[in-house]
């Protein structure tokens, strides 16, 4: 068993951003892609219990909500622009 603070953790939907409907290209689904935010190295948490970092290097994807393939990557500025 690894210490908490080298555990991984779950990647988690950007709170307030739009879905973007585009064809996935795994599953061939016209469907919403969500943004969703992985955490790379977290730099400071909140506890063995924290379900998020308090801070940590991030990386932004558009994900399709089907079958969960990272369509695209995003920069923090073009996921940012897609908040509603």
């Amino acid at each position: 068993m690894s210490p908490f603070f080298f555990r991984k953790f779950e990647r988690w939907p950007l709170e307030g951003a739009k879905s973007i409907s585009v064809c996935c290209e795994k599953c061939r689904n016209t469907n919403d892609h969500i943004i969703m935010v992985d955490p790379e190295i977290p730099l400071l948490q909140f506890g063995p219990f924290g379900k998020k970092p308090l801070l940590s290097l991030k990386k932004y994807y558009l994900t399709c909500s089907i079958c969960g393939h990272d369509a695209k990557e995003l920069t923090k500025d073009q996921a940012n622009a897609m908040k509603g």
